[in-house]
């Protein structure tokens, strides 16, 4: 079969994928959420849910990952979720692994339940695959969304230095989606944030992303990272959390 990628490329598979190594978290989770994480040979260091993949063989990080270990895992398939990485770099990933790369692009809430209906065709496994997409539809247009004006909403990525969630990033979808509108309007998916910067947005609702068992700084909301930023059934979460902060703002 040949699948195209979101780079535009054609990938094509003799068979469906029965090794795959995923280089980027959310296509792992994405994987295990229907039921094709035995076919994950690989995953990445950052890699942390589910939990099976803890026992599973690293390969290093998305943007350096080890040619040597992805030669010696016998891959028929490798996966990344990326909104930044070149045309030119996956087919040289391709070349030097010997291995079909198809790449996904998550630019819009909508692109999860998308690319988890790629996966399921890639892995032959497309009615589990739909069966997690639909109930990701189905909780996406569920949660309740603030009514009125929006407010502006700035999502903070990470502290030091400022990053934020731009124009053009999924994360800008999931603010709309919640009623509100990013405080950001130029600087591309996930721009470095000055601190005149910040002022001029003037944000009325200003999200940090919190790990595990953290709690957020006074005078900020806080959302879950992996339920933020990772476009995977999680995301429901995400936007959930959100929106209800947008409903409770004054």
């Amino acid at each position: 079969m040949t699948l195209k990628d979101d780079l535009g490329r054609g990938v094509t598979l003799t068979r469906p994928a029965r090794r795959i190594v995923s280089l980027t978290p959310a296509t792992t989770e994405n994987l295990f959420s229907f039921g094709a994480g035995n076919l994950v040979v690989g995953v990445t260091t950052v890699d942390t849910f589910p939990p099976e993949v803890k026992k599973l063989p690293r390969v290093g990080d998305f943007g350096q990952p080890s040619y040597e270990r992805l030669f010696a895992l016998r891959p028929d398939l490798i996966v990344l979720d990326s909104a930044t990485i070149p045309l030119a770099e996956a087919e040289a990933l391709a070349r030097k692994v010997r291995c079909p790369v198809f790449v996904q692009k998550s630019q819009a809430v909508r692109d999860v339940a998308r690319h988890l209906r790629q996966l399921g065709t890639l892995t032959g496994k497309p009615i589990d695959a739909e069966k997690v997409a639909r109930a990701l539809e189905r909780q996406l247009a569920a949660v309740p969304r603030r009514a009125g004006r929006p407010p502006r909403v700035f999502v903070e990525v990470s502290s030091v230095p400022l990053y934020a969630a731009g124009p053009g990033s999924f994360v800008d979808d999931v603010i709309t989606l919640a009623g509100g509108i990013n405080a950001l309007k130029t600087g591309g998916p996930f721009p470095q944030v000055s601190k005149e910067a910040l002022l001029v947005a003037r944000p009325e609702i200003y999200v940090v992303a919190l790990g595990p068992g953290e709690t957020p700084r006074a005078g900020t909301v806080g959302v879950l990272a992996d339920h933020l930023f990772r476009p995977t059934p999680r995301l429901a979460r995400g936007l959930e959390a959100l929106a209800a902060a947008l409903r409770a703002k004054k």
